[in-house]
């Protein structure tokens, strides 16, 4: 059953059945308090791969497929876990690129908070600073990424076909070339 992508925090006070994954991509902010059992999904380490060049382009790119699988397997992932992801920008950041990557690799019992962190925090969810200790599960079984996927020639190739829209969701500053090359 694949669920809505984003969920109410007051809908998940109580759940037991839950694996949760704060996404927020300072472990310094993770230490200091999460959401009791969450493990820390870094942007940076476990979402992304490291990037080549990134004055070339793709900051973030996609982790390989049996490294992500192998993440999810220490962090207790399995095909029935329901995962629950924040970060602390209302789920529009980490979070929801947790969300699309296990729903390219089909899992369909994943969602993000509504509001992230803040909601979870207004909602009673009290914070800790206890890091979880994950019950180990093989790696995900993951044949291969099930949404379409491009790499950067393919959205050069796309940006210079007037058939085609890109569309760049960057910060501002970094749209403006401010933040990075």
């Amino acid at each position: 059953m694949t669920l809505a992508p984003v969920i109410p925090a007051p809908a998940l006070v109580g759940r037991a059945d839950l694996i949760w994954f704060d996404c927020r991509g300072d472990a310094a902010k993770y230490d200091a308090g999460h959401v009791a059992g969450a493990r820390h999904a870094s942007l940076d380490r476990d979402l992304s791969a490291p990037a080549p060049d990134p004055a070339l382009g793709g900051r973030h790119p996609l982790p390989e497929l049996s490294t992500f699988a192998a993440c999810l397997g220490r962090w207790g992932v399995t095909p029935e876990s329901h995962l629950i992801a924040y970060d602390d920008q209302r789920g529009a950041n980490a979070a929801a690129r947790f969300w699309w990557l296990l729903r390219a690799l089909g899992h369909a019992r994943v969602q993000v908070v509504d509001g992230g962190l803040p909601a979870l925090i207004a909602a009673g969810f009290a914070l800790t600073s206890e890091p979880p200790a994950p019950a180990p599960a093989p790696p995900y079984p993951a044949s291969g990424w099930r949404l379409p996927i491009v790499d950067i020639d393919a959205v050069e190739r796309a940006r210079q076909d007037p058939t085609w829209r890109v569309i760049d969701v960057r910060a501002a500053p970094r749209f403006r070339g401010e933040s990075e090359p």
